[in-house]
C-alpha cells in the first residue's frame, strides 16, 4: 500500500471514529436525562459507574446497526472536504490523480469497517439479545428475572403473556394465555401459577407446561381440546393426558422464554441460522414474508451498506455544484431514497407475497446509478490526460 493509500485510510478511520464517538454522544445526551432515575435505583455509585457505560455500549450497537450506511457516507464526505478545504483534492487531480482513485481507499476503509460490523452483528448482538432488550430500569438491577411481551402463535392463534421469565430456568410465572378459535371451549384465557417450557419427546410436542392452573377448571376435569383445521392436539388436560398432575396443562406453542422476553428484537438481531428455522416453523408463518427479507438482507449488508456511500461521494468528488453544500445535499438525497426504497420495498414484497421483490428491487434500482457515478469518477482522469 502506498503512502497516498495509508494517508487518505488513516484520515478515513479516524473520521469515520470521530463519527460513531458524535453518534454515541448525542444518543446519550437525548436519553440519559430520561433513564437516569432508573439508574440511580442501583444506589451503589461504584455498581453505576460500570453500568450506564455497558448499557450505552451495547444500545450504541443497536443505534449504529441502523445508521452504519450512513456512517460510512458521512466519514467518506468529511474526509474529502477535509482534503478539499486544504487544497490537496486540487493538487491531486492537477497530478492526473483521478476522483475515484482518491476515494478508492475510502472504499477499502469502508469494506473493512462494514466487515467489522457485520462480525459484531452476527456474533455479538445474538449474544446480548436479552440485554439489548432490556429496559434500564432492568439494566440496572442485574436481575435473572425478565419482563414478558406478550407474542403470538401464528399457527394456533394463542398469545402466551406473564408477569415475569426466568431463562436460565425456562420458566413463566403467572401465565396467561388467550385461546381463539375452537379451543376456547371452557373459557376464552388459560391461567396458572407458573410455567415450564419443555422441548419435545416421545410424549409430547414443545410447549408450556402449566402449573397450579386457576382457570378454567372445567378444562382440568374435560378432555383435551384438539384444533380441528390442524388436527392435532394443542392443549391438553389431566383427565386424559397420564403423565400430567391434576393440577397441570400442557399447551403446544414453539414460543419459547427467549421469544417471550426479547420480543421483536429475536426478529431483529436474532441468530441467523435460528431465523432461518423459523422459516419453516408455522409458529411463525405470519412473520414468514418479513422475515425471510430480513435474513436475505442480512447476507448482503456487506456490499449493501456500501451502496449510499457509491451514490453520495461522487457528487462532492465530480464538484458539478459550486457550493459544497449543494453537492452534499444531492449526495445524501439520493443516498436517503435508497435507503427509504428498502423500508417501501420490504413493505410492497411483504403485501403482496414477493420475497424477491422486497430484497432486490432497491438493488436493481440503484446499482446501476452508482454505477454510472463511479465510472464517472474513473472517466474523468481519463478526459483530464487525453
Amino acid at each position: 500500500m502506498k503512502i497516498f493509500d495509508r494517508y487518505i485510510l488513516g484520515k478515513f478511520f479516524v473520521t469515520f471514529f470521530q463519527c460513531y464517538l458524535g453518534l454515541v454522544g448525542l444518543l446519550i445526551s437525548i436519553s440519559l436525562p430520561s433513564n437516569f432515575s432508573d439508574f440511580l435505583a442501583v444506589g451503589d455509585m461504584s455498581k453505576l459507574i460500570t453500568i450506564i457505560p455497558a448499557f450505552y455500549f451495547i444500545d450504541s450497537i443497536r443505534y449504529i446497526d441502523m445508521f452504519f450506511p450512513f456512517l460510512l457516507l458521512l466519514s467518506a464526505t468529511i474526509t474529502t472536504l477535509t482534503m478539499d478545504h486544504y487544497n490537496e483534492v486540487i493538487a491531486l487531480q492537477a497530478l492526473g490523480t483521478s476522483p475515484g482513485r482518491i476515494l478508492t481507499p475510502m472504499l477499502i476503509g469502508a469494506v473493512a469497517a462494514s466487515l467489522l460490523f457485520t462480525a459484531v452483528r452476527e456474533f455479538y448482538l445474538p449474544k446480548h439479545l436479552v440485554r439489548i432488550s432490556m429496559k434500564p430500569a432492568d439494566f440496572a438491577q442485574e436481575s435473572d428475572v425478565f419482563p414478558v411481551c406478550r407474542s403470538t402463535d401464528s399457527k394456533t392463534q394463542i398469545s402466551i403473556d406473564g408477569k415475569e421469565a426466568l431463562l436460565a430456568t425456562n420458566e413463566i410465572r403467572k401465565p396467561s394465555i388467550l385461546l381463539r378459535k375452537n379451543l376456547n371451549t371452557y373459557g376464552n384465557r388459560l391461567t396458572a401459577s407458573e410455567g415450564v417450557y419443555q422441548n419435545s419427546d416421545e410424549d409430547h410436542p414443545a410447549g408450556w407446561r402449566l402449573k397450579g392452573v386457576t382457570g378454567p377448571s372445567e378444562l382440568l376435569k374435560n378432555k383435551s381440546l384438539q384444533d380441528e383445521s390442524l388436527g392435532e392436539t394443542i392443549i391438553f388436560s389431566p383427565s386424559d393426558t397420564t403423565w400430567l398432575k391434576d393440577d397441570e396443562v400442557f399447551v403446544a406453542t414453539s414460543l419459547k422464554p427467549i421469544h417471550l422476553v426479547t420480543g421483536e428484537n429475536w426478529f431483529l438481531y436474532g441468530p441467523v441460522w435460528e431465523l432461518n428455522d423459523a422459516l419453516k416453523d408455522p409458529t411463525f408463518k405470519e412473520e414468514a414474508i418479513p422475515l425471510a427479507i430480513r435474513v436475505h438482507r442480512r447476507f448482503l449488508r456487506p456490499l449493501t451498506d456500501l451502496l449510499p456511500l457509491f451514490l453520495g461521494i461522487p457528487f462532492i468528488l465530480l464538484r458539478r455544484d459550486k457550493k459544497s453544500i449543494l453537492a452534499i445535499a444531492k449526495g445524501a438525497g439520493l443516498a436517503s431514497a435508497y435507503v427509504v426504497s428498502q423500508y417501501i420495498s420490504a413493505y410492497v414484497g411483504n403485501a403482496l407475497n414477493m420475497v424477491a421483490f422486497g430484497i432486490w428491487a432497491p438493488i436493481f434500482i440503484f446499482v446501476p446509478i452508482a454505477s454510472v457515478l463511479y465510472s464517472e469518477l474513473v472517466g474523468k482522469s481519463m478526459r483530464q490526460k487525453s
